[in-house]
């Protein structure tokens, strides 16, 4: 195997807007009405989807590929 990413993940329809303060880390959040999106992974990787709820109280996925 090559030295690319091996994992890809798509946002179909984004309105992005930077979710932290400190402009040099490269995480970001997603605010928007209606969200679609597509992950792609090689086949030597898992992936595991995993409910929980946020502080907020907010249902959720969190998604990983390994």
């Amino acid at each position: 195997m090559g030295l690319g990413h091996h994992i890809a993940f798509r946002i179909l329809q984004k309105s992005w807007t930077a979710g932290i303060k400190d402009p040099s880390k490269a995480n970001y959040t997603v605010a928007q009405k209606r969200f679609e999106a597509e992950l792609t992974w090689q086949d030597n990787k898992e992936a595991k989807m995993i409910p929980f709820v946020n502080e907020q109280g907010h249902n959720g996925i969190r998604l990983i590929v390994e």
